[in-house]
């Protein structure tokens, strides 16, 4: 599917390093708009000298997904958008992929519709996407699934579960989300779901939504588009294939 690249802007740096937009909808862009909508920052902003300042930030857990944003992120960055960005560790325990371009910045607000600063309540999967092919939807979907949710084996390491858990707010995104699996004919379980935060005194409980997708079946049928990319998942995905055999035997 061609895109509307008219709202983009490129900035005369952009143009001296050659920076290159998508013309078209792939799973490659579908998958790290997944991504953004993750782990993802989309910053355009007036600073103190009144200049416009245009950041793409990716932020992840440095001890699990160092090499993910080194290998695969970085690489997707520079296929997708011929920008090579800054890999590095920018706190304790936090990895941030990030770049500056007018032009991407421009691109995934105005053409991707991804919201500029905070996300809560405002995320939601492009439009472009959710009109597009269910390969190119659920490239989207993994590329959320492999930032937002954890991998888990649980009853002796034979039953996956991949579970995450959004702010109350983001009831629009988790409908998208829905959407898409029951079209590839997963069956996720989506619940609000009551969470206790211990650094309150008395403590605070507010509401979250959970989504859990459970069991061999719901796995193998979103394994089959192949998207999965992040390498903490699929080490653990190598991880239950070994077990699960053992079990068989």
């Amino acid at each position: 599917m061609s895109l509307d690249l008219s709202d983009v802007e490129f900035s005369k740096n952009d143009i001296r390093l050659g920076i290159k937009i998508p013309t078209k909808m792939s799973s490659l862009l579908a998958y790290e708009t997944g991504i953004h909508i993750g782990d993802g920052y989309l910053g355009i902003f007036r600073d103190r000298e009144g200049s416009t300042n245009y950041k793409i930030q990716y932020t992840g857990d440095y001890s699990k997904e160092r090499e993910f944003h080194e290998i695969v992120i970085k690489s997707m960055i520079i296929s997708l958008y011929n920008k090579n960005p800054r890999v590095f560790e920018a706190r304790k325990n936090t990895i941030n992929t990030t770049f500056k371009s007018k032009a991407v910045a421009t691109f995934k607000h105005y053409v991707l519709e991804l919201p500029n600063g905070n996300k809560k309540g405002k995320l939601r999967i492009p439009k472009i996407i959710m009109e597009s092919s269910i390969d190119i939807k659920m490239a989207c979907v993994s590329g959320f699934i492999d930032t937002d949710f954890c991998f888990r084996f649980i009853r002796g390491g034979v039953y996956p579960r991949i579970t995450a858990s959004f702010p109350i707010e983001n009831a629009k995104l988790v409908e998208d989300f829905k959407n898409v699996v029951e079209e590839a004919n997963i069956k996720p379980t989506i619940c609000i779901a009551n969470v206790k935060d211990n650094r309150y005194n008395p403590i605070k409980i507010y509401k979250d939504w959970r989504i859990d997708i459970n069991g061999k079946e719901n796995l193998n049928k979103l394994l089959k588009y192949k998207f999965i990319k992040n390498i903490r998942n699929l080490n653990k995905l190598k991880q239950y294939a070994s077990v699960a055999q053992l079990v068989e035997r």
